[in-house]
């Protein structure tokens, strides 16, 4: 762990079994302190993009295996969808330059997670994989879903041209269990579901489940500015 300010490595060093050094993630001397030729990931989510992908670069020349930066969205009140397409693009060109192997951006990320729980409401996780392209959906089953009481596999006889999705795990009283053709949902049960998100969201209109629309959402927060206090 890498920091300036030593009171944060201290209470970092008193909860974790980590090393600790005090300095900057682009001082290439505090990155060789830290042992970064030997490093297998390197991280930085400093609260500046431009340090957190400089420290990228010197990790990786450093000998770094993998790197990963957090770079937000540019601030603006009126992006335009051509200026989002400008900065994905201009993102593409920095992270190849750079050599940085994934970037996390908080910002997207919380927006795509809060649209996935407005195309699912009645979904009780939803996580994805391979950066969006198949999605694991959580349901639990209350009893009057048509496939609830019917063995997995009559699921495609009872609808037609159903898509091809893959209950892949079943949660009852709190054990996990890998179902095959012949299992039977029971309510109550936890189930994941996989699939590609357009095949998901026709599988679960094919059964029936409730795509209510949300017609009232408040959303609290948001903005990364810091409003400046007054004394």
């Amino acid at each position: 762990l890498i920091d300036t300010e030593q009171d944060v490595l201290d209470r970092c060093a008193d909860s974790l079994d980590a090393l600790t050094v005090k300095g900057s993630c682009i001082d290439v001397e505090t990155l060789e302190e830290a042992d970064i030729s030997h490093c297998d990931i390197f991280i930085s989510t400093t609260k500046n993009d431009e340090t957190n992908m400089l420290g990228c670069l010197i990790a990786k020349k450093k000998g770094a295996q993998y790197t990963i930066a957090r770079i937000r969205d540019p601030v603006s009140f009126d992006i335009t969808p051509e200026m989002l397409a400008f900065w994905n693009a201009d993102m593409n060109f920095i992270t190849e330059e750079l050599n940085i192997d994934y970037v996390a951006n908080p910002e997207r990320a919380t927006a795509r997670e809060i649209s996935r729980m407005l195309r699912l409401p009645f979904a009780s996780g939803i996580e994805t994989f391979v950066r969006g392209l198949v999605e694991l959906i959580e349901i639990r089953v209350n009893g009057d879903e048509p496939f609830c009481d019917i063995p997995l596999k009559n699921v495609y006889v009872k609808s037609r041209n159903m898509p091809r999705v893959l209950f892949c795990g079943v949660e009852r009283d709190g054990v996990p269990q890998i179902p095959k053709g012949d299992f039977i949902l029971r309510a109550g049960d936890l189930i994941g579901v996989t699939g590609e998100p357009a095949e998901v969201n026709r599988a679960f209109r094919k059964l029936g489940l409730p795509f209510n629309p949300m017609k009232k959402v408040i959303l609290v927060g948001g903005s990364t500015r810091i409003p400046a206090v007054q004394e």
